[in-house]
């Protein structure tokens, strides 16, 4: 595993001040809180949410402090209104661990095992070592609009990329993965809003982070790839920062 650089820490720091200088702008703040059984409680309850990602569910995957937490932006009334999860995994073989399920349930031994329908030609980027995998996203309704403070844009687009870097930080991770419907609107989510550079289809058919048939793409950054993401969007700033 690589270090951080003096300069990388820099300007990490720096992206996410900038970002939560956004959010507060529309009178939100961010909070992180290690209690994954309150995350799966939450979005089990949340309105217009997704069911709750069985590899971010305690009672499904073996989660801890050490591996595990999720951040929640509340309003100015304190009510939350986005969160997002994070679990870290280390992995010899990413692709390995997609196709025995590990990745997806690991907290008690799978028993009854079906193949996933992988995309035929495949080809599943090499991926080892510290890797974090977002999931359960989540914006209420009511905030999922434009907004004037954000330049008329969402606040995914400002939260997504935040929570990734918070999490290469925290993790010392070297890549960073999401998994999404084969959709439009889910494609540019994670193209346009979280700024994934790399996807690929993953399967179509049995899913088991939630137990249905789904059509999923397998997205990723690595370390390197997440660093110069921060370091254009920090750029202008550092140099005003060193001058």
């Amino acid at each position: 595993m690589s270090i951080f650089t003096d300069l990388d820490l820099e300007e990490i720091q720096l992206y996410i001040d900038t970002e939560l200088e956004k959010l507060a702008a529309i009178g939100l703040e961010i909070e992180a809180d290690d209690d994954m059984k309150a995350f799966a409680r939450f979005l089990d309850s949340a309105p217009k949410s997704l069911p709750v990602p069985s590899t971010h569910d305690p009672a499904r995957s073996y989660l801890h402090s050490g591996n595990a937490y999720w951040t929640k932006l509340r309003d100015r009334d304190g009510e939350v209104v986005c969160c997002n999860a994070q679990r870290m995994h280390v992995t010899d073989n990413l692709f390995e661990d997609i196709r025995t399920h590990a990745i997806f349930k690991n907290r008690l031994p799978l028993i009854h095992h079906y193949p996933l329908n992988f995309y035929k030609h495949l080809k599943f980027p090499d991926i080892t070592g510290r890797t974090s995998i977002g999931g359960g996203m989540w914006v209420h309704p009511d905030w999922r609009g434009g907004h004037a403070a954000l330049g008329g844009g969402k606040i995914y687009g400002v939260y997504s990329p935040l929570v990734r870097a918070i999490a290469l930080r925290h993790f010392k991770l070297e890549w960073y993965c999401a998994m999404y419907s084969v959709t439009p609107s889910r494609t540019s989510l994670g193209r346009a809003g979280a700024g994934f550079p790399n996807s690929v289809k993953l399967l179509k058919g049995m899913f088991p982070v939630q137990d249905r048939l789904a059509d999923i793409q397998f997205m990723w950054m690595s370390r390197i790839e997440m660093l110069e993401f921060i370091q254009e969007r920090t750029m202008g700033s550092l140099m005003k920062h060193h001058a």
